[in-house]
């Protein structure tokens, strides 16, 4: 049990550490990329405490532990999918983004339903970070991601009009981050590997 216990919390904090050290998003789903990424890295201390403490964890608390390991692999998978790819194709596809964060977020909160936090022998200051951390996962799983609807506009507004305003393209630019010219043939070459 011990060593199944080992490599599972190792696991956990390796994965907390692979989501820490992924880059910066730099596309529409930043706000829910970046609020997804800071919510995991505050588990790490958790994951820290039960790998240097030698207390037994039941079966029924490492299969609790397995749940959010899982979730952690979906988060992971998301969060790297959004940095990849046309930033363009991306905000055509954002409601499509924000049901994939939406859906780890519930997993992830599910699965710390499933963790026996308050059982496990850590210190006080962990475990209410644990909790808030619970807290957040919660809160952001009843509310969602709400939609940018200048940006939908903006789209709108560039695929049907002939001639858009500079104001509007400005705006696109800016929230696409598509601002220099090497911006732009990196968008144009992730556009034909579509």
């Amino acid at each position: 049990m011990g060593d199944r216990k080992g490599e599972l919390v190792g696991a956990l904090a390796d994965s907390v550490r692979e989501i820490a050290g992924l880059p910066e998003c730099r596309n529409i789903c930043k706000n829910m990329y970046s609020n997804l990424v800071r919510r995991i890295k505050l588990l790490s201390p958790l994951f820290e405490e039960l790998k240097d403490g030698d207390q037994e964890i039941g079966e029924e608390d490492l299969e609790g532990l397995e749940v959010l390991k899982r979730a952690l692999d979906s988060a992971k998978v998301v969060l790297k999918s959004v940095n990849q790819g046309s930033k363009l194709y991306q905000a055509f596809q954002w409601d499509k983004s924000a049901a994939k964060f939406h859906q780890v977020t519930e997993q992830i909160e599910e699965a710390l339903s499933q963790v026996p936090y308050t059982k496990l022998d850590i210190p006080e200051e962990v475990r209410e970070q644990i909790e808030l951390v619970h807290a957040q996962f919660k809160r952001a799983k009843s509310k969602g991601e709400g939609t940018d609807l200048q940006l939908v506009m903006d789209l709108d507004v560039a695929q049907k009009e002939k001639d858009v305003e500079p104001t509007v393209l400005k705006r696109l630019s800016e929230k696409l981050q598509l601002r220099t010219i090497n911006d732009l043939k990196k968008e144009s070459l992730a556009i034909h590997e579509l």
